[in-house]
């Protein structure tokens, strides 16, 4: 699975299936803009801070409390 996300730019759909560093921005797959994670949207609800960590795998969207859960590809 993946953690994806809704570019507030372009609103193209952008999923990462790798850890994604709290510290780093995200980047839109479409349109290559660099996103701070409390600008990027929910797929569901398009509320603001998609990308809330609950633990190690666990991402939730605060506002509608969708649950995404990633799994990385490496060993």
């Amino acid at each position: 699975m993946a953690v994806c996300w809704k570019c507030p730019s372009c609103s193209s759909e952008t999923c990462h299936t790798e850890y994604l560093d709290p510290r780093e921005p995200v980047i839109c797959a479409a349109c290559t803009a660099s996103f701070n994670r409390t600008d990027v949207l929910c797929t569901v609800c398009d509320s603001p801070n998609a990308l809330m960590r609950r633990d190690s795998v666990h991402f939730w969207c605060l506002e509608c409390g969708k649950t995404q859960t990633l799994f990385t590809m490496s060993a």
